[in-house]
């Protein structure tokens, strides 16, 4: 059996549509103290931690694919691309700041906002099946 293969690489520019947890202020949303009768979180804290803000982040991209031909109309392609960016996948209050601004020192600063975003590298693995269409193909001179 003879099997026709591509390797490739690839590399650009991604543009990633990111949902988290919309930026507050803890103590404003009343977060920081729980309900006195029921021991739970306030409404408006429960309000915070389900509000959603959408944003578009643009990134780098690069992978490696691998496409093997079994015959001339039908192939498989495994695929792995990787990406960097910052978000908060969490939705939690990561970073802070003391009174001079200095990073660290503060934490927590009882704000949500794009300063607790981490940077991550994101790894993708795609595994697809590739249907050429006609099955025969006529040649002509």
């Amino acid at each position: 059996m003879f099997v026709d293969t591509d390797l490739y690489v690839f590399a650009g520019i991604a543009i990633w549509g990111i949902e988290e947890r919309a930026g507050t202020d803890v103590a404003a949303a009343g977060c920081a103290t729980a309900d006195t009768t029921t021991g739970q979180s306030t409404t408006g804290c429960v309000g915070s931690q389900l509000a959603r803000a959408s944003r578009v982040a643009p990134a780098p991209i690069f992978g490696l694919g691998l496409s093997l031909y079994a015959n001339s109309w039908f192939g498989i392609t495994l695929e792995w691309r990787a990406s960097v960016f910052s978000w908060n996948p969490s939705g939690t209050d990561e970073s802070g700041h003391d009174r001079h601004g200095q990073p660290g020192s503060g934490f927590p600063d009882g704000v949500i906002d794009g300063n607790d975003s981490r940077t991550t590298f994101t790894h993708m693995v795609q595994l697809g099946l590739t249907f050429n269409l006609p099955p025969e193909q006529s040649v002509t001179e």
